[in-house]
C-alpha cells in the first residue's frame, strides 16, 4: 500500500476507536511475519484490562451510585469538551493467506473539537522497521510527513482539500466524541470504582458492533466486516471526565479473493488541556493529492 494513498476518505473512515490503525497499516508500506504475536486470546486479553494500574476494583455493588448517574455525569462531560491529548499504544495483529503479521503504534495526539482540527505524532513499528509519521488536520486539509515520501512525491509533505467531508474526517480522529457514542449506544456495564494516577474513577465496561460505529463515522459503502469491540473505560468520579479507555476488537473481512481476521488491543489516556494546533512552515511543501492518492498537476 503507498503511503500516498493514507488519506483517501476510506481509509480515514475506519471502524472503531482505532482509526490510527489506518494509518499504521498504510505507512510502512511492508510486513514482516510474526508467529509469536499472533493468535491473541480474547479472555486473557480482557483480563488485563487495568492490570497496571495499582488500585483494586471496588466492585459496583458496594457503591451507593448507580450505573445510569455515572453515565450521564461521562455523558456531560465529553460534550462539554473543547480540546484535548491522547496518548496512545496500540497492537494489531493480523492473520490473512495463512500469514501471521503484527505491528505497533504509539502515538501522541492534541485535538481541537471546537475548531476541528488535530495534529498527531506516530511511531509504527512492523518487524524491526520503524516509520515516524506526523499528520495534521487544519482548515480542512489533511496534511502528512514522512521521510520515505521524499523518494515517492519530490517531498516529506502531502496533502488532500477534504471538502465536504470535513466533519467526517474529524470524527475519524476525535475519541471523545467516538467514545460519546459508544456509551450511548453500546452495551453498558457498571463495574466499579478504580483509581487511575491517584485519581477516584469509576470502570465501565462497553461492548459494541460495526453498525453504530459505522453510523457515527458515516461509513455507508465499506467492504463487509464482522466487528466485535470490548473495551474498559474510565471516568473521573469528581468530573465525569474520560481518563483511560482499553480496548480488545476483533475483525473479520471478508473479500472475494480472501479473509483477513485481526485483533487489536489499546490503551489511551486522555488528558485535559488547552490545545493549539499549528501547522509547521515546512508543510507549505506539501504536494497536493486528490483522494484516489493520485498526485495533482
Amino acid at each position: 500500500m503507498g503511503e500516498s494513498s493514507l488519506f483517501t476518505r476510506k481509509r480515514l473512515a475506519v471502524l472503531a476507536v482505532v482509526v490510527l490503525v489506518a494509518f499504521a497499516g498504510c505507512a510502512g508500506g511492508t510486513s514482516d511475519d510474526n508467529d509469536d504475536d499472533s493468535g491473541v486470546n480474547k479472555s486473557e486479553a480482557l483480563a488485563e484490562f487495568g492490570s497496571d494500574l495499582e488500585d483494586d476494583v471496588t466492585p459496583a455493588s458496594e457503591l451507593s451510585v448507580d450505573k445510569e448517574t455515572v453515565t450521564s455525569n461521562a455523558l456531560a462531560a465529553m460534550e462539554s469538551v473543547e480540546t484535548y491529548e491522547i496518548s496512545t499504544e496500540l497492537t494489531v495483529n493480523t492473520t490473512q493467506n495463512n500469514v501471521d503479521r503484527s505491528r505497533t503504534l504509539d502515538s501522541e495526539v492534541a485535538v481541537d473539537r471546537g475548531q476541528q482540527e488535530f495534529a498527531v505524532e506516530q511511531v509504527v513499528t512492523v518487524g524491526t522497521r520503524e516509520v515516524t509519521t506526523d499528520v495534521y488536520f487544519v482548515d480542512g486539509t489533511l496534511y502528512q510527513r514522512s521521510a520515505a515520501l521524499a523518494s515517492q512525491v519530490g517531498s516529506e509533505w502531502i496533502k488532500i482539500d477534504v471538502g465536504d467531508n470535513q466533519s467526517q474526517q474529524f470524527r475519524a480522529q476525535d475519541e471523545v466524541g467516538l467514545h460519546e457514542r459508544l456509551l450511548e449506544n453500546g452495551s453498558v456495564t457498571f463495574v466499579g470504582k478504580q483509581a487511575v494516577d491517584g485519581e477516584d474513577a469509576y470502570r465501565l465496561r462497553i461492548e459494541s458492533d460495526a453498525s453504530s460505529l459505522a453510523e457515527y463515522l458515516d461509513m455507508t459503502q465499506e467492504p463487509t466486516a464482522d466487528v466485535n469491540y470490548t473495551a474498559a473505560i474510565w471516568v473521573s468520579a469528581d468530573s465525569g471526565d474520560l481518563l483511560r479507555s482499553e480496548g480488545f476488537i476483533e475483525t473479520t473481512v471478508d473479500s472475494e479473493a480472501t479473509t483477513a481476521e485481526s485483533t487489536i488491543q489499546y490503551t489511551e489516556t486522555f488528558t485535559y488541556t488547552d490545545v493549539s494546533v499549528t501547522l509547521p512552515d515546512a508543510a507549505s511543501t506539501a504536494v497536493e493529492i486528490d483522494d484516489a492518492g493520485q498526485l495533482q498537476g
